[in-house]
């Protein structure tokens, strides 16, 4: 039998839906194969799922800010448990997002994340006052609104009020206090002259070895430009350079550009960092061989928050040690890392948490940095542990 010409063939309308099943049928498979090979990866950052009923809503409510000019409406989600999201704006590109604590009638927010194009680490807490009536009032200015007012509101209010979503969209690469601008720092120019590159300065000191808490900055309960020595500046900048890569007059103009002195490597000619032990020879430290110390493993070391104060940069940073057995872990100062017996902080969480040691942060003892803006510039003016 011959072939059927396929005009014959659709002439037969059964013929014809099946023609069609089949051309449909192509068309979704191609777009699935598509998607399977083509789809990027979804770029936001989802602080919390979408909006429902088990998530809290607070919007601000209608008030003006301190030039008598009607106030930025703002909302505020909490996921129930420790999660917030603080939006700054109604398209929700504005925000911060973190851990929130709630002890009696005070809410406080512990940003961790600033989100605006980039998403940088931004450290600072929020506290709200819970009023009688279910509202909450932020104690300080934002927005150049002082106290600003936030009424509880349901779902469907919340998206009445122009907002759609709990997630926080960033498009942009991140950007954290650990990005690498070794490039800068190995230069004479280098200084600090923003709050990011403070802070990013101080959160980069995250690893410590049995024999450098007594020579670093933290070693005194009270620290000021005036008495530092040179052992302690360099354990604030070695973390944040490559030391094998270092000359001696980028170290010394470091010094000069954030604590105003020059250092003295004939009294830190021999360092320890890392547990390696170092000397100062042809104008740089080089590595020996000769091992100085262990790596400390048990510490949490975390920027709280800052407050920018006329011309002086206040950072409150907790830096604690910790023992866990049998499923109960207990806090102490850093202080007392190698102390047989430690002062204990009165409470204990199951398990290594920042949202459990948040909740217990007014319990702990913090240092507070204070930096000075000279020019545009922020030199270091003491660290003292409260």
């Amino acid at each position: 039998m011959g072939k059927v010409p396929i005009k014959d063939l659709l002439k037969n309308p059964a013929n014809v839906i099946l023609l069609f099943i089949f051309v449909i049928s192509v068309f979704v498979g191609s777009l699935f194969m598509f998607r399977i090979f083509y789809h990027k990866t979804d770029d936001s950052i989802v602080a919390m799922k979408e909006l429902d009923d088990s998530l809290i809503y607070y919007v601000s409510s209608n008030q003006v800010d301190n030039n008598g000019e009607e106030a930025k409406k703002l909302a505020l989600i909490l996921d129930g448990k420790n999660k917030f999201n603080f939006i700054l704006n109604t398209q929700q590109t504005t925000g911060f997002t973190g851990t929130y604590v709630l002890n009696d009638n005070v809410l406080k927010l512990f940003v961790d994340t600033y989100y605006s194009g980039k998403e940088k680490n931004d450290y600072r807490i929020f506290a709200f006052n819970i009023l009688d009536d279910g509202s909450i009032m932020l104690d300080g200015t934002i927005n150049n609104v002082t106290n600003y007012t936030f009424n509880k509101v349901t779902s469907n209010a919340f998206k009445s009020s122009g907002y759609s979503t709990s997630s926080v969209d960033i498009k942009l690469p991140k950007y954290t206090y650990l990005d690498n601008d070794n490039e800068n720092l190995n230069s004479e120019i280098y200084a600090l002259n923003s709050t990011y590159s403070v802070i990013k300065f101080i959160d980069r000191i995250n690893t410590f070895y049995t024999d450098s808490i007594g020579a670093s900055i933290y070693s005194n309960n009270n620290l000021s430009r005036r008495y530092i020595n040179s052992n302690q500046i360099l354990s604030f900048i070695l973390p944040n350079i490559d030391i094998d890569k270092t000359s001696g007059d980028v170290l010394n103009q470091l010094s000069n550009n954030i604590f105003k002195t020059y250092l003295n490597f004939n009294n830190s000619s021999e360092i320890s960092y890392l547990g390696i032990k170092y000397i100062f020879d042809d104008n740089k430290y080089l590595k020996t061989s000769e091992v100085t110390g262990e790596k400390i493993n048990n510490i949490i070391k975390r920027v709280i928050n800052y407050q920018l104060i006329d011309k002086r940069l206040i950072i409150d940073e907790i830096f604690i040690g910790y023992e866990c057995t049998d499923g109960i872990c207990k806090f102490y100062p850093i202080t007392e890392i190698n102390n047989e017996q430690k002062n204990y902080y009165d409470f204990t969480t199951s398990s290594i948490d920042m949202d459990e040691i948040l909740k217990n942060v007014d319990k702990i003892n913090h240092y507070t940095w204070t930096f000075v803006n000279e020019n545009d510039n922020f030199y270091f003016d003491s660290i003292q542990l409260n």
